[in-house]
């Protein structure tokens, strides 16, 4: 689906808003549910059935069903995530299951233990805690 495939009349090719919702995060679909942004704070639980990107400070669950959230290198969480596939770029203190995958990225950290059958720990990511790599594919919804 695309917005802006003709040019903005003035001449340049309007923006690519998949690029700008995504910001590069590999895994992620067009739009997300919900964008908590850099410098809001939520206490509280969260749950969508759509895709989530946190940038800001999550304190509480966040539940995305079988879509993706991705915590961006600015965002920090403090809870149980659930989603079919977690991506960590910035903090997060709490429990992790996911159906498909989990990736901490370089300068991420986690504090928590991680239920997924797939994980993927990049060189200069922080990981404490416990990996339950289920082959079922437990958690998600």
């Amino acid at each position: 689906m695309a917005f802006w495939s003709k040019s903005n009349g003035a001449g340049r090719a309007a923006p690519d808003v998949d690029k700008i919702l995504n910001r590069g995060l590999p895994g992620l679909r067009p739009f997300h549910q919900f964008h908590v942004a850099p410098g809001v704070r939520i206490r509280g639980d969260l749950e969508t059935t759509g895709h989530a990107h946190v940038e800001g400070i999550v304190e509480g669950a966040i539940l995305v069903g079988a879509r993706t959230l991705s915590i961006g290198s600015k965002g920090r969480v403090h809870g149980d995530v659930r989603a079919g596939t977690v991506l960590i770029r910035g903090r997060l203190t709490g429990d992790v299951t996911a159906s498909e995958g989990v990736e901490i990225a370089a300068g991420a950290a986690v504090e928590g233990n991680i239920r997924s059958p797939r994980l993927v720990l990049v060189a200069g990511a922080r990981f404490s805690g416990r990996v339950d790599a289920c082959g079922n594919g437990a958690g998600g919804t």
